[in-house]
C-alpha cells in the first residue's frame, strides 16, 4: 500500500500522552525510501494537520520524522519484516 494524501476530517484526531496524533500511519510498519532495509513503526503524527510522521526503527529506540509528501512510504505485512531486529529481508523474526 503506497502513502496517500488523506483529509483531516476522516480520522478522530486522538491526541496520546506522548504528544502525538493519531492517522491513517498510526501503528503501522512502513519502509522508507532512502532507509533501504530498514522497518520502521510509526508512533503517530506530529502536528494536528497530520503533516510529518514520528517513527522509531524497528529492534532499535531511534525516533525518526518524515514527511511522507517527501518520501516514498510504503507500508509493510507483518511477514516482510522482522519484528526482532527490523531489518527487511532478516526471516529470524519474522511474525
Amino acid at each position: 500500500m503506497e502513502y496517500e494524501e488523506w483529509e483531516d476530517e476522516q480520522y478522530d484526531l486522538l491526541i496520546h500522552d506522548n504528544g502525538l496524533y493519531d492517522g491513517p500511519l498510526s501503528g503501522k510498519a512502513i519502509k522508507v525510501e532512502g532507509y533501504r532495509g530498514i522497518a520502521f513503526y510509526v508512533d503517530g503524527y506530529t502536528t494536528r494537520r497530520l503533516e510529518c510522521i514520528q517513527c522509531h526503527m524497528i529492534g532499535d529506540d531511534r525516533v525518526f520524522i518524515f514527511d511522507p509528501g517527501d518520501y516514498g512510504i510504503t507500508v509493510m505485512e507483518d511477514d516482510e519484516f522482522c519484528s526482532t531486529c527490523g531489518q527487511i529481508g532478516c526471516g529470524w523474526g519474522v511474525h
